[in-house]
């Protein structure tokens, strides 16, 4: 699969999300995406829009 994304941001939200021990179908409706689109997501396999970072600051 391609990977959009090779930064660290992937990682970190999935790192973060970890943290706050919200699984991914929880992060995935507070986006209002699917949680196959935020595993993507996560993954590095999809971009999340700016709207939706701002939504998780």
């Amino acid at each position: 699969m391609k990977k959009y994304f090779s930064g660290h941001l992937p990682e970190n939200l999935r790192q973060l999300r970890a943290y706050r021990q919200f699984p991914q179908r929880y992060v995935a409706h507070v986006l209002n995406c699917s949680q196959y689109g935020y595993g993507k997501s996560e993954r590095g396999q999809m971009r999340l829009s700016e709207t939706r970072l701002s939504q998780l600051a």
